[in-house]
């Protein structure tokens, strides 16, 4: 596939999966073999870990928008700078529902191959997200 056509694939999978919550749908975005880079503690790094790892988040935040800011693709890989916002309304990573809406940004590079994603690595902004559910201190 070109860049442009990995590019489009991947913002059908931004929409599909976190803001329409089709985890569903994530063996066709992802090889079966996909290797997640960053996978959570205690989650496995290929496509049953990210079923769980979005279970986790679906299951705790609802409402969920998600703005691409930023797509660039050379060759295979393609790096995604978005912004997601949602209500925080059940339990994360052992902070109770706050009702919040909370905005955070990422970064995630994927390759790609033969149309799937085969491997991911992601940067959260997760300092921000713990201030937002006011379970960290302020940084600065």
């Amino acid at each position: 596939m070109s860049e442009e056509e990995n590019k489009a694939l991947l913002r059908y999978y931004m929409e599909e999966i976190l803001s329409k919550g089709n985890i569903d749908a994530l063996e066709q975005f992802y090889a079966s073999d996909f290797v997640d880079h960053n996978a959570w503690p205690g989650i496995p790094t290929g496509i049953e870990g990210m079923r769980q790892t979005y279970n986790i988040i679906l299951s705790a935040f609802t409402d969920v928008h998600v703005k691409i800011d930023d797509t660039v693709a050379e060759g295979d890989k393609i790096v995604v700078r978005f912004t997601a916002d949602a209500m925080h309304t059940g339990e994360f990573m052992g902070i109770p529902a706050t009702g919040k809406r909370i905005s955070i940004m990422e970064i995630r590079i994927y390759r790609m191959a033969d149309g799937k994603i085969v491997e991911h690595w992601g940067l959260m902004d997760t300092a921000s997200l713990m201030q937002q559910l006011e379970s960290a201190p302020p940084t600065g």
